[in-house]
């Protein structure tokens, strides 16, 4: 072994006691396939294996934009006369489309409202209590489901073939595998929009089957939720309710 391989392996001792799981079983992996007795191979394979994980630290990021998405985030009441341009619209769902879903289904759909004629459409289904902040609003989103997501199985989760026919032949897990994580993905939206700056406001109060009427009267669509999105009015902002607890919400058994 020359000195160079020395040095490498010297550093490999320390990578060996890593606590990630994945890396002990990678470098195991390594081995276990070299299948040769040539220590240099060996040697290079690892350098290169461990010059990734250098590369790529475990990170978290940084408090302030954990403030900027949670702690200082708040639901918008009312929106100042801003535009929010396509291009923004577009850079949200690409962040937020890589959120996780079962069996990466992706069952959200989303319909933009960006104009005072589509906006019209909506405000008959709206509670009383949120037309005027919809109107505010320069984008209110449709969030709805896709009752026949599972068309795209084949594309989007091609590691099991039978997935489509699986939620073809049961309802009722394809209906609650749509809803739960359709609302999943709403979820995701909001923090993504959240993420490039802008103020969300949710809405539940509103009259889904009157938005499903207007908007998806094929049927195969159907409204989970609103958001208004846009730049937030701080005047119009409630105070801050409170959130339970830890240990009001939490079993650590």
């Amino acid at each position: 072994m020359n000195h160079r391989q020395g040095f490498k392996i010297h550093h490999f001792a320390s990578l060996l006691k890593h606590p990630l799981k994945e890396v002990r079983t990678c470098v195991g992996q390594v081995l276990k396939e070299a299948g040769v007795t040539c220590m240099g191979w060996i040697c290079d394979k690892l350098w290169e294996f461990f010059n990734f994980f250098r590369k790529k630290p475990c990170m978290s990021i940084s408090k302030e934009a954990i403030d900027h998405l949670f702690n200082d985030a708040r639901t918008a009441n009312g929106f100042v006369d801003k535009a929010v341009p396509l291009s923004l619209l577009k850079q949200i769902y690409e962040i937020a489309k890589m959120g996780a879903t079962s069996m990466n289904s992706q069952p959200a759909r989303y319909v933009f409202l960006t104009t005072p004629e589509a906006k019209a459409r909506l405000m008959p289904a709206m509670s009383p209590g949120n037309v005027d902040k919809t109107n505010s609003a320069p984008v209110s989103v449709i969030v709805a489901t896709d009752s026949q997501f599972f068309e795209h199985m084949p594309t989007v989760f091609p590691n099991n073939p039978n997935a489509k026919a699986m939620f073809e032949g049961n309802a009722a897990l394809a209906a609650a595998t749509a809803s739960r994580n359709g609302t999943l993905s709403g979820a995701y939206f909001m923090i993504a929009a959240r993420a490039l700056g802008l103020d969300c406001g949710p809405m539940s109060g509103l009259d889904a089957a009157k938005v499903n009427a207007e908007f998806f009267p094929d049927g195969r669509y159907t409204t989970n939720f609103v958001i208004n999105l846009g730049y937030g009015d701080s005047t119009k902002l409630f105070a801050r309710n409170p959130r339970l607890s830890f240990e009001q919400v939490v079993q650590v058994l």
